[in-house]
């Protein structure tokens, strides 16, 4: 039974979640293409506020940057926690005179420098995002009866 559970989380995370998120994006880009925030479908005319890639509404913004925080805050903490972590744990076992398998201890460093990297990845095709969004809305045309 336990085996089947394992599947099914694989299976959900490996092939649900992408679909979900997908599906949620191309919903947001038709909301984009027909004038309105991408997050909450109300009109958007003078707000140039991108984030990432989409453009979204003053109010959608604000929520989308302070959830953004919160969750930076705490993917730092993490990542803080756990390089602090793993250097305590070998010098607690090196002065225990345990030296035995000191290269495990590497794996907890890197694992919160990757989530750091990751951070900064995500970061930067964020504001790519946003620039190519701004640059593709100031080149599109309009028109007397363009809604947008």
């Amino acid at each position: 039974m336990g085996q089947f559970l394992v599947w099914l989380i694989i299976l959900t995370v490996l092939v649900g979640l992408p679909a979900f998120l997908r599906r949620s994006q191309l919903r947001a880009w038709r909301r984009n293409e027909a004038g309105a925030c991408a997050r909450c479908d109300k009109p958007v005319k003078d707000e140039k506020t991108y984030v990432e890639g989409m453009r979204v509404c003053a109010a959608c913004s604000r929520t989308l940057r302070l959830r953004a925080g919160i969750g930076i805050g705490l993917l730092g903490l993490f990542m803080v926690t756990v390089v602090v972590g793993s250097f305590l744990a070998i010098a607690a076992d090196a002065r225990g005179g345990n030296p035995d398998p000191w290269w495990a201890y590497l794996i907890g460093p890197g694992i919160g420098l990757a989530l750091g990297g990751l951070f900064f990845f995500v970061v930067i095709k964020g504001r790519v995002a946003n620039r190519r969004a701004a640059e593709r809305d100031a080149a599109r045309t309009y028109t007397l009866d363009d809604p947008y």
